[in-house]
């Protein structure tokens, strides 16, 4: 947890050096896109891209003036991998707008989260020694076992505690 929690404070203020992708992964409703949105919102001008289209060069336009990016579920092509490197090694980036000339995105820190591992998220061949120099993971898949409990095993194990509650109360207005 305090890994976790130091990484996660160096990330926000810029201080990882080339690893500028925070990237959370695992499994459906564990949390991973609630704590990403609430890093993201704290920082004060951000943008959220889901779903990137794999055809458009406008893809990362948005981006432009922002300090935050948060990439939820996207995944990428070769071409927008070359520019994901850029952001995410924190480097600037020349960029078309639509309509626009070119310009440039520079110093934004960089958030993912996915239900799939990194390899998966970006569609590009042999690309994993770009993506751990530029990445810093965490993983949300917690091995729990789970077990079924019949209502009978539920009403017994709420009948102690009233027991418990009632017999408190008792010892309570005992002493007064």
């Amino acid at each position: 947890m305090y890994t976790f929690a130091r990484q996660t404070r160096r990330h926000f203020f810029g201080m990882t050096g080339k690893k500028n992708n925070l990237f959370f992964w695992g499994p459906p409703s564990t949390g991973k896109t609630m704590i990403m949105k609430s890093l993201v919102e704290m920082h004060y001008n951000y943008v959220i891209i889901t779903g990137l289209q794999p055809t458009s060069p406008f893809n990362f336009s948005s981006a432009f003036n922002r300090n935050a990016i948060f990439m939820d579920e996207c995944k990428l092509t070769d071409n927008q991998f070359e520019q994901w490197k850029l952001i995410a090694g924190r480097k600037p980036m020349n960029m078309d707008m639509k309509y626009k000339s070119q310009h440039i995105v520079q110093n934004c820190i960089l958030y993912t989260a996915s239900n799939q591992e990194i390899g998966t998220y970006l569609q590009v061949a042999s690309c994993n020694e770009a993506i751990q120099e530029r990445t810093i993971q965490f993983n949300f898949v917690m091995k729990k076992d789970y077990y079924k409990l019949s209502p009978f095993i539920w009403l017994k194990y709420l009948g102690n505690i009233r027991k418990l509650i009632n017999n408190n109360n008792n010892k309570i207005q005992s002493k007064q």
